[in-house]
This record gives C-alpha cells, structure tokens and sequence, in this order.
C-alpha cells in the first residue's frame, strides 16, 4: 500500500507545484506569446506551454531558475509555431489621421493609446523572430542576457549584437510610423 501512496503523493505535490508555476507566470508567459506570434493563437499556445511545463516537470533539474525554463518553454514552442505556419507578418500602413490626443476626453485617449499600443506591437512582429525572441525577453520579460542565452540557446555575446541590431531596427521603424517624438 505504501508504493501506492507515495506516487499518488508525488502527483499531488506536482500539482500543487505547477499551480504555483501557473499562477506565477502565466501573464508574463501569455504576454510573450501574444508579442512574439501576435494575438490571434496567443491563448491557444499559452496552453501549450502550460501542458508542456506540467508534463515536463519530472525533468526539470534545477540546473537553471525555474523562469528562465518556462521562457525556454515558451519561445521554442513560439518558434514551432511560427515555423508550422511560415508567419510572415504583414505590414498595417501608418494611419495619419489617427485620434488627436484629447484635450480632456478619456475616450479619444484610449484610443489613441491603444492605436500607438498596436502600431508598436506590428512593429514588433516585423522584427525577425532572433531579434523579436532577444528583445523581448530582455526589454518586456526583463530577463538578464545570461538567462537569454540559456533561453535561446546561444552565447552571451550574440544576446548583446542581437538586442544592439533589434534596439535600432525598431526605433527606426517606430521613427518612420511617426511613434517616436
């Protein structure tokens, strides 16, 4: 009876460990999906991940923090994704007439925020998915360039050339929407 209970025990203590994982992460994990693929399967690969991380607990070692393998998680199955689709992402045209910022009025604000909230967001997507995967982490998820390159699998120093290349491929991009000054 003893043997019963100990894996009925084990299950139990990795549920309650993956409920704190989700709990703890699961904003931050849906919000780099959402910038990395867009929004449209955003939620549906947020799952994914969780059932990945869930089935994979077992496995994890402890050898790196247990963030920067759930962000492990995320972008590769964010690269599976984007490769399954061959996501080339298209450009929205910059819109001139958007809402003048409103002398007072709450609505016209919100949606001028949220107009430049999803031009920078396609800017971000324009971005190829090495740059897009270094900025975000660092800029949104506020990893350190070592957890990147645990991450992305790659040395620190291509970390550091990549966020320099993606730092100014997207303010030039924010610059030509007019996002910036």
């Amino acid at each position: 009876m003893k043997g019963q209970e100990k894996p009925f025990q084990q299950r139990a203590d990795q549920k309650e460990i993956f409920n704190r994982i989700f709990c703890e992460h699961k904003f931050r994990v849906y919000n780099t999906v959402y910038r990395m693929v867009g929004g449209e399967d955003a939620q549906d690969l947020t799952q994914e991940i969780f059932i990945k991380a869930y089935l994979n607990l077992k496995k994890f070692r402890g050898d790196a923090r247990l963030e920067t393998w759930i962000y492990s998680i995320t972008v590769n199955v964010c690269r599976d994704y984007l490769r399954r689709k061959s996501k080339t992402p298209g450009t929205v045209p910059y819109q001139e007439g958007k809402v003048a910022p409103g002398q007072g009025n709450p609505v016209a604000e919100y949606l001028d925020r949220r107009l430049i909230q999803e031009e920078t967001q396609e800017v971000l997507l324009q971005l190829s998915p090495p740059l897009q995967e270094v900025l975000i982490l660092r800029e949104l998820q506020g990893l350190s360039y070592r957890e990147i390159a645990a991450v992305a699998g790659i040395p620190e120093g291509t970390v550091k050339s990549r966020l320099i290349r993606a730092r100014r491929a997207f303010k030039e991009s924010c610059e030509e929407r007019g996002l910036l000054g």
